[in-house]
């Protein structure tokens, strides 16, 4: 018979990738715990933008139970809730002759350490007049007309992932003193 030849280092990646990989290759296919992992990165892949949407839809009619819900308390009728009685108010502010923020103050119905309070609320402003010093300037007007008729603390609710509010909001003085959640 005829001599076998020697072995030589570029026989490696034949005798390995050639001849085992694709036989184990396709075994691999045929297990059924390969068909489950297959099906289950399917199924996410699938499932991923179906929960997307069906996440932005939920917030998106939250979004817009809260504006209903603003305009029924006091957004519907702004002359009547704030600026027909003399211990609210409401102010915006305008740039270029467009309103692009605005905020309003009220009394509280309850006391807080037996003070009479002033309720700073609806402050927005819009996204690109942000961190220009607009809401400040705001919040500085509420505090002022609450000095000026005689009430000595002032309150607001911020949600808890609204840290610019946060930061802005304890800047002018104002401090947590307590905290509500939501969940029934």
């Amino acid at each position: 018979g005829a001599p076998c030849p020697q072995y030589r280092d570029s026989d490696c990646e034949e005798l390995v990738c050639g001849q085992h990989v694709p036989k184990n290759y396709l075994r691999m296919l045929t297990l059924p715990r390969t068909h489950l992992f297959l099906l289950g990165v399917s199924l996410v892949l699938l499932a991923a933008p179906i929960l997307l949407a069906a996440g932005w839809l939920l917030m998106d009619s939250h979004y817009v139970r809260y504006v209903e819900w603003c305009l029924r308390e006091d957004l519907g009728d702004i002359q009547k809730t704030y600026m027909e009685r003399e211990d609210s108010h409401f102010w915006v502010a305008e740039s270029e002759g467009d309103v692009v923020a605005s905020v309003s103050a009220k009394p509280r119905s309850r006391c807080i350490d037996g003070e009479h309070t002033r309720e700073l609320e609806r402050l927005s402003a819009r996204r690109h007049h942000q961190n220009g010093g607009i809401a400040r300037a705001l919040c500085r007007t509420v505090l002022c007309f609450a000095q000026q008729r005689g009430y000595q603390a002032g309150i607001l609710d911020v949600s808890v992932g609204n840290l610019e509010g946060q930061r802005l909001y304890q800047s002018l003085g104002f401090r947590e003193s307590y905290r509500f959640s939501s969940k029934k």
